[in-house]
């Protein structure tokens, strides 16, 4: 597949032919329709976050706020067929465990597999920082 990676704080981004990842079992594969980039991807690439710059792995795929079908799903995922139109929004932090239902404005299969910890609508979870 294609990808923009960034190589390193203040590069020009570069297209590339990247492996396809394999979901695991609590996963889905999204083939990306649309892509927004956020501002924080620009502070990202451009390395003015300190907090982010010293636990930035490169190279780097950025992206997020994302919309596309899902291609493929992990052995444990029940809520999603291959198909589906999913979205997935902007996430602060996720523990990566829990799960967190979002609201859904297309489809009643509008839901995200990882809970954002720092949710509103549910007690925090460990924070993993």
């Amino acid at each position: 597949m294609k990808a923009a990676i960034l190589h390193g704080f203040k590069k020009t981004l570069e297209i590339e032919d990247v492996p396809r990842p394999v979901p695991e079992a609590n996963e889905l594969l999204i083939r990306v329709e649309a892509c927004g980039v956020c501002h924080s991807d620009l502070h990202i690439a451009d390395g003015d976050w300190p907090q982010f710059t010293r636990i930035t792995k490169m190279p780097l795929i950025l992206g997020h706020e994302i919309a596309g079908r899902v291609v493929e799903k992990g052995s444990n995922v029940r809520e999603f067929q291959i198909g589906d139109r999913v979205g997935v929004s902007w996430i602060h932090w996720t523990c990566g465990e829990s799960l967190h239902r979002t609201k859904d404005y297309g489809s009643d299969r509008g839901r995200r597999l990882r809970r954002v910890c720092e949710s509103p609508c549910e007690p925090r979870c460990e924070d993993p920082r």
